[in-house]
């Protein structure tokens, strides 16, 4: 069973994931992962070198986007594990204000299926 701590770890972990990647802080980022972690998007990068390489060809085609000053939303957030091991589902929502009208809109939805798992007692 998790304690309220490892519940409250998670949510910092998800909070510092989001943070990370709306202020470009791809190795802070990248450190959201396990050292032999995975992240599946629509291809795999697996270790955190390769997900924290992949994070910095997100920020280099961020200016492409038809919208700035997104911010990723996690919400929702269920989680069960024993203590070590936990897997966890949360909904995604990323806002940005669009670059040609200037209205706020949700550019990105989607949901994160995770397994997370404690790497150096975090």
């Amino acid at each position: 069973m998790l304690t309220i701590e490892d519940r409250l770890a998670i949510q910092q972990l998800y909070a510092r994931y989001c943070a990370c990647m709306d202020t470009g802080d791809m190795h802070g980022w990248a450190h959201c992962f396990t050292v032999d972690g995975e992240f599946d998007t629509f291809t795999k990068h697996k270790g955190r070198d390769n997900i924290e390489a992949y994070g910095a060809d997100v920020m280099a085609r961020r200016l492409t986007n038809p919208w700035t000053n997104g911010q990723h939303w996690n919400n929702n957030i269920i989680v069960e594990g024993d203590g070590n091991t936990a897997n966890a589902l949360c909904y995604l929502v990323v806002m940005g204000k669009m670059k040609d009208s200037g209205e706020h809109r949700i550019v990105i939805q989607g949901v994160y299926q995770d397994e997370l798992a404690k790497e150096v007692g975090q």
